[in-house]
């Protein structure tokens, strides 16, 4: 077994209260009047033989382009790693504070963006300083019985993600560093103006209660959502479903001989519809003749983004989304920049049957949502919120039919090489 240390650290990114809050839907206005529980970025930093490397997950909705840019190089610089070896992640929840990821979603605050890279990269600078030899390090996987999620298709042919994964890594005189894999929709409380961190911070507190450091990996949501949405104790449920199967899991796991590190990053192609810049503007009559206005004003606040795209961009039907992939023995973690739909993480999960594969979306900067090819013939026919009204949320365009599963293809070819 090789020789491997890991710290853990954390950093609060509360935001004051006033600031306006990112997620479900246009224009809302939800300004932050309360705090349910504090943000948090969470790090687990590893040393296995001399290569350096962090896992980093924050209580936010998602990343920008200069955001997430911003963030992992000052991880990097601060601690002398490539740029590659910083996974960056979001835990997706909509009462965090607007970060620009999404149009119409809230406007953000210019001091609270300028302060998050300091602040989540003070978690890594503590988890390096917690650094401690590791006694063993162990992975289970298996069914979510008594699951808080559905689809929210609300169709039989739709389903979730079955599974949840578990990672505990036992330390010489630390605290036991627990990590869980699920997917689902941080949007409990709904329509709230509390600053909360919803269920996956609800899960890490109970962890911590029980001794823990604890990290919470959320994985391909984007069809996902809890089934008591909206209703009291929703995220506390949640997280007590979560931490009661944890628990069970940790009984059975499987010690992992860790033999060195595979990393691989990039970004790999998804291709766009081809569209006419003078009908980009369908949406916003689409909803003006709903009399939903709001709707409407994000799909025109974007217009100039689209054109723009079309018109000056040497290929403006192509797009690029980072990934990263990390092996550790026969566990292999992958992290993807979309809000994707579940079925792509069975798709990453069956060609890699030999490992468990901890999937993470939201991670890096967030341009878009990824839906299925099933999702696209629908799409034509009914409100698909994954393939058509989404990219007025994030300005983009819509992507070809088939073109998740072609993009997904090609990062399976990619992370083929270090496993």
């Amino acid at each position: 077994m090789s020789l491997i240390q890991v710290g853990f650290g954390k950093s609060c990114l509360t935001p004051r209260l006033g600031v306006e809050l990112t997620g479900y839907g246009t224009y809302r206005e939800r300004v932050g009047t309360d705090v349910e529980m504090d943000l948090w970025a969470r790090t687990t930093a590893w040393d296995v033989d001399g290569v350096r490397f962090v896992m980093v997950v924050c209580d936010l909705l998602a990343f920008t382009e200069k955001l997430s840019a911003d963030t992992v190089n000052l991880i990097a610089s601060e601690n002398r790693i490539s740029a590659d070896n910083v996974f960056l992640a979001a835990t997706h929840t909509h009462t965090g504070p607007a970060t620009g990821a999404l149009v119409g979603c809230g406007e953000p605050d210019i001091e609270t963006i300028a302060a998050l890279p300091g602040k989540i990269a003070a978690s890594v600078k503590a988890a390096f300083e917690d650094l401690a030899e590791v006694i063993s390090v162990s992975t289970n996987e298996d069914t979510m019985p008594y699951t808080f999620v559905l689809n929210r298709q609300m169709n039989d042919d739709y389903r979730i993600d079955p599974t949840i994964r578990t990672m505990r890594i036992e330390r010489k005189g630390k605290k036991t560093v627990a990590i869980s894999n699920y997917s689902c929709h941080p949007v409990c409380p709904d329509l709230s103006s509390v600053i909360s961190p919803d269920y996956p911070g609800h899960f890490c507190k109970k962890m911590e209660d029980a001794g823990y450091e604890a990290m919470y990996l959320n994985g391909f949501c984007g069809n996902l959502n809890p089934i008591r949405k909206g209703q009291f104790g929703c995220a506390d449920q949640a997280a007590q479903r979560l931490f009661d199967r944890s628990h069970e899991l940790f009984e059975t796991e499987v010690k992992q001989d860790i033999d060195g590190v595979g990393i691989v990053a990039g970004r790999e192609p998804i291709e766009l519809r081809h569209v006419d810049p003078m009908d980009t503007d369908a949406g916003v009559q689409f909803w003006l003749d709903r009399n939903n206005w709001k709707l409407a004003r994000s799909f025109a606040v974007n217009y100039d983004r689209i054109v723009n795209r079309i018109l000056y961009m040497e290929d403006p039907y192509t797009e690029y989304m980072e990934f990263k992939a990390l092996r550790l023995g026969k566990a292999l973690f992958i992290f993807h920049s979309g809000e994707v739909c579940s079925p792509f993480g069975d798709m990453l999960r069956e060609a890699f049957p030999d490992y468990t594969v901890f999937i993470v979306g939201t991670a890096f900067a967030t341009t878009r949502y990824i839906g299925t090819e099933k999702n696209a013939d629908e799409a034509n026919s009914m409100y698909m919120y994954e393939i058509l009204d989404s990219c007025g949320a994030y300005g983009t365009i819509p992507i070809v039919r088939g073109a998740g599963e072609k993009h997904f293809a090609g990062v399976i070819r990619r992370i083929k090489p270090i496993v």
